[in-house]
């Protein structure tokens, strides 16, 4: 794609009126013009003394918006500040007036060209060097001025056609950016394929969740990538691989350096992670980069703190009916689907409406304390459906007993896109211990 800018500038008291308004007509054929003027004689004639227009043009980049630096390829680190410099140099034995500068910026895909028209006189041998200082104060140029501004990581192609009222000259030149730059993503997930994929995960309480990373190289030179620090590991791994532009590196070819990193959340946490890369400067000294990221992990079964105004629940009148039952105090068989470690299946016993104990149905052997966590007794089921429904979960199936009152089955799905995040719990058998005072 290519953009076109236009910027006219005169330098006030540099020509007359009368060879600005011949400037439009001399930039049609300024592409074609001669950089000079060619002199033939017939044998035996003498030459006589031509003027002749021909003009340079140096185009270089540094740090400094004061000084004009040598160097026309730089390299740095992203986000540093850079500022291209222009000399225009009259090579020639007449004095130029008008010049035509164009820039043409490649950041694949795209094309970017700008035009700017300045109009001063430079004498023959004169130059004149354009920085961002220069022409902010010396030219009086507002800040709009793009010329100057910085490609990152961009080849840049200058174009100089200089002119005054009679013959054009014209002049390329070029300077390179080369960027220094790592991207980090830190991921998590439910199986190690698909660890990398996701930033943020909900799972219930006791599934193992896989951490991993993704480094890639956003500049456009190579890195080594020397280490990445992480608040689950122990020390922070020296990697020291090599990762040329556009590359990217995955967990499953970190995992010699770093291993497997599973952990068993049971509240929510958010863990950061860093990544350090190095490449080889071609100006400058060694550049050093970084880039931080982080990854969320949500457990289920935590407390949600909701806003005072929301949406009510679909199931207000079935938990209504259910908390007319007064039935405080029962056991059920509750089972649980999900992709996680057993026991799935528990026969528990609620009392005051807590859960106080519980046991395989089929050994009778006890739960403890952690195991117990994955159930829920009636109440936390309907709290487990608000909680679906303020995540706006992209599946939420719930089947409610029609006397009384309690959900028999709840199958969700968090997100649509995530595999392994569903969870299902299913009432099986239900016996109060205290049956409700007969009115």
């Amino acid at each position: 794609m290519e953009q076109v800018y236009l910027r006219k500038f005169q330098i006030v008291g540099a020509v007359s009126l009368s060879t600005l308004a011949l400037l439009f007509a001399f930039l049609a054929i300024f592409s074609t013009s001669s950089p000079g003027a060619a002199i033939f004689a017939a044998p035996g004639e003498a030459i006589e003394d031509v003027d002749v227009t021909t003009v340079a043009i140096t185009h270089t980049v540094g740090l400094d918006s004061t000084a004009c630096p040598t160097a026309r390829q730089i390299t740095v680190a992203k986000g540093t500040d850079l500022y291209f410099c222009l000399v225009l140099k009259n090579t020639g034995t007449v004095s130029l007036t008008t010049f035509a500068i164009t820039r043409v910026i490649q950041l694949p895909p795209e094309t970017i060209t700008e035009k700017y028209l300045l109009t001063f006189t430079l004498n023959a041998g004169e130059q004149i060097t354009l920085t961002k200082k220069s022409l902010l104060e010396l030219f009086k140029i507002d800040e709009s001025f793009e010329l100057l501004e910085i490609p990152v990581g961009a080849d840049v192609d200058v174009s100089l056609t200089a002119k005054n009222d009679s013959a054009s000259a014209r002049a390329t030149s070029d300077a390179k950016v080369d960027v220094v730059a790592v991207a980090l993503k830190r991921g998590v997930g439910t199986t190690p394929p698909n660890c990398s994929e996701q930033e943020k995960i909900f799972v219930p309480v006791g599934m193992a969740v896989y951490h991993c990373y993704q480094i890639h190289n956003s500049g456009n030179v190579t890195v080594t990538v020397e280490r990445i620090e992480d608040d689950l590991l122990d020390s922070a791994p020296m990697l020291n691989l090599q990762l040329g532009p556009g590359e990217t590196i995955t967990h499953g070819q970190l995992a010699g350096a770093i291993g497997e990193i599973v952990t068993t959340p049971t509240a929510d946490g958010v863990h950061t992670a860093t990544v350090y890369a190095a490449a080889t400067a071609s100006t400058i000294a060694d550049i050093t980069v970084s880039d931080t990221t982080t990854s969320s992990i949500r457990v289920l079964t935590e407390t949600l703190y909701m806003p005072v105004l929301q949406t009510p629940s679909a199931f207000v009148e079935e938990r209504a009916l259910w908390v007319s039952q007064a039935i405080t105090s029962y056991k059920m068989i509750e089972r649980v689907s999900c992709f996680c470690p057993p026991p799935f299946e528990a026969l528990l016993t609620i009392e005051g409406g807590e859960i106080i104990s519980g046991v395989i149905p089929s050994t009778n052997e006890p739960l403890s304390a952690d195991e117990l966590r994955r159930f829920h007794s009636i109440d936390q089921l309907f709290d487990v459906i608000e909680e679906a429904e303020s995540l706006s979960a992209a599946m939420l199936d719930v089947s409610i007993h029609p006397t009384l009152g309690i959900p028999v089955v709840v199958t969700i799905d968090y997100h649509a896109e995530i595999a392994d995040d569903e969870i299902s719990y299913s009432v099986t058998s239900f016996s109060p211990i205290v049956q409700p005072a007969e009115q």
